[in-house]
């Protein structure tokens, strides 16, 4: 069965992120599938959500802790908390590729993978997690937290995952515009007709905006 996982970690984001996008899935997926929320908080601050809780995979700091999610295994698709989902997301879960990812829009030379939406099938952990971990012991100054734009460090998971695909060790699929865009580059004249995930990668966070379309999405 397909695997929904996110995660609420550090103290970014109030709680009630997750019951959002818990309501958003449950609105957009038609097929069968389990929540799963990764989290440092207490389970009881999630009682009445029907989803499996994994309390003990908080391993790196900040959000090179997303790669820890490639050791669950089976058929997965991953969404950041802050992700809006206003359209259907079964589409999402197609690909041929170990990986299905987000094309990263910035201009910051910060990596070509935007991990917003992820899916893969099968377990990645020796292909992502294991080598990680490695170079994160032998080298963590490469990975710092909070991050810093300083010569041979990476910004975060996203360099690392592209890294990962520049050399030939991780075969990578890229999601559409039409599939995944964002709200700071793709937005500003309204909701792209068709899209099912907007992105909302630094500011504003969803809470901040005004937009009806996001209200309506986000509740």
């Amino acid at each position: 069965m397909l695997r929904v996982i996110t995660m609420l970690t550090g103290d970014k984001y109030p709680v009630d992120y997750v019951y959002k996008l818990y309501r958003a899935v449950e609105r957009n997926m038609s097929q069968r599938y389990r929540f799963v929320l990764v989290t440092d908080r207490p389970v009881s601050h999630f009682d009445g959500l029907d989803m499996d809780i994994i309390t003990n995979m908080n391993i790196f700091p900040g959000w090179w802790n997303k790669l820890m999610n490639f050791t669950l295994i089976g058929e997965c698709l991953w969404l950041d908390l802050d992700a809006v989902i206003v359209g259907p997301l079964d589409g999402l879960c197609d690909t041929e590729a170990q990986l299905r990812i987000g094309k990263n829009w910035a201009q910051s030379g910060h990596g070509g993978c935007q991990s917003t939406v992820m899916y893969w099938r099968e377990g990645l952990y020796r292909t992502i997690t294991v080598p990680f971990s490695k170079a994160y012991r032998e080298n963590p100054d490469r990975y710092p937290w909070p991050p810093k734009n300083v010569p041979q460090s990476l910004w975060g998971d996203q360099e690392y995952l592209t890294e990962l695909r520049d050399s030939g060790l991780l075969e990578v699929d890229y999601y559409s515009e039409r599939e995944l865009c964002s709200y700071k580059y793709h937005c500003r004249d309204g909701l792209p007709e068709g899209v099912s995930v907007i992105a909302f990668h630094g500011k504003p966070d969803p809470h901040e905006v005004s937009d009806k379309w996001v209200k309506d999405a986000w509740k």
